[in-house]
């Protein structure tokens, strides 16, 4: 088997198979939630914005790995193995073409893995990468029953993509990325006490993510989800 670079074309081939082999719980707060990912991964493509590079078998896509330049490291931002064909080496196959990449280029590799995925976690230790650093995040559940009016200010493309950003009649000062279907990532760094909360409870429906530094402690025992992610490292030169 090979490793090939995949055209736009794929866009719609990566999108499933990201929602098909990825908890959704890993991907809140972010676009690969988006019913419109596949339009998101078109653009980066076309536009070179990513590498994607994967193994095809009669036009099935079996794996893929998709990276990028970032930091003067080789950023992986996702190794995905159809579960149809794990444990034959397809990972390991795509993660040697990426450490290759990687030499050739003269840059380490980087990588961030939710903690729940303790498999993939697992994975990158035992092939060499370490942990350098960590982002906690918090989940919500709004449920309000006379949601408040969600104000957006787009260009058109980021509607393409699912995204939005957005802030809630009455509460100009809170910004949000929004991310389709209903998730609200809040973008201010403050400390969100319970009274906001509260507020939120009674203005949104859909999930809430926020960073986990700007809860407080009373606040934070509401959380549903509390997301960990770790930076990963691997020294290739």
């Amino acid at each position: 088997m090979k490793v090939e670079k995949l055209s736009p074309d794929y866009a719609n081939k990566i999108s499933t198979l990201y929602n098909t082999e990825y908890e959704q719980l890993y991907l809140l707060g972010t676009v690969y939630q988006s019913p419109k990912l596949a339009n998101y991964l078109k653009f980066i493509c076309e536009e070179n914005l990513e590498e994607f590079f994967g193994i095809v078998q009669n036009e099935e896509l079996m794996a893929v790995v998709q990276y990028r330049e970032a930091d003067r490291y080789l950023h992986i931002t996702h190794i995905v193995v159809s579960s149809s064909y794990q444990g034959i080496g397809l990972g390991k196959l795509l993660l040697s073409w990426v450490i290759k990449q990687a030499e050739l280029n003269g840059l380490n590799l980087s990588l961030d893995v939710d903690s729940c995925n303790v498999k993939a976690f697992n994975w990158y230790l035992a092939t060499g990468f370490e942990v350098c650093g960590e982002s906690r995040f918090s989940v919500f559940k709004l449920d309000s029953k006379n949601p408040s009016l969600v104000k957006f200010h787009d260009n058109q493309k980021y509607i393409d993509f699912g995204i939005s950003n957005a802030h809630i009649e009455d509460m100009a000062d809170l910004e949000f990325f929004v991310i389709e279907p209903s998730t609200f990532l809040l973008k201010n760094p403050m400390l969100v006490e319970e009274i906001l909360l509260d507020k939120l409870h009674n203005t949104i429906n859909g999930f809430l993510v926020v960073d986990s530094n700007s809860l407080s402690k009373e606040s934070m025992s509401t959380s549903i989800y509390d997301k960990l992610v770790f930076r990963m490292l691997k020294n290739i030169i």
